[in-house]
């Protein structure tokens, strides 16, 4: 899994055993330790929401996407699911991509 953050976006690519992953179990995630004090963590899951919906809260941040819509994306050619959140205090949009990341065939 690759997490790039770039001007208030957050791009998430997944490989082909993040996707298998998501797959079985409906959430992939990773850690990254900086000391044994410090961690950011990162979990993406399929979940009974209407809309998609991103938090960040103690290093871990989180993305959930309805259920039947990440299980129909897993199984088809699509490449990505994108959406945006309003800020609740400011008026800025962070803009979120969820991709899959499977090599070129060329």
């Amino acid at each position: 899994m690759k997490i790039r953050f770039h001007n208030n976006s957050i791009r998430v690519r997944l490989s082909e055993a993040d996707i298998s992953k998501l797959k079985d179990e409906k959430t992939v995630a990773t850690t990254t330790v900086f000391s044994p004090y410090s961690s950011i963590s990162f979990e993406l899951n399929g979940w009974q929401l209407d809309s998609p919906n991103v938090t960040f809260e103690e290093g871990k941040l989180i993305i959930q996407i309805n259920v039947d819509l990440l299980s129909n994306w897993l199984d088809n050619d699509e490449e990505g699911i994108y959406f945006e959140k309003a800020s609740e205090f400011n008026q800025q949009v962070l803009k979120i991509a969820v991709e899959k990341d499977f090599p070129c065939k060329h």
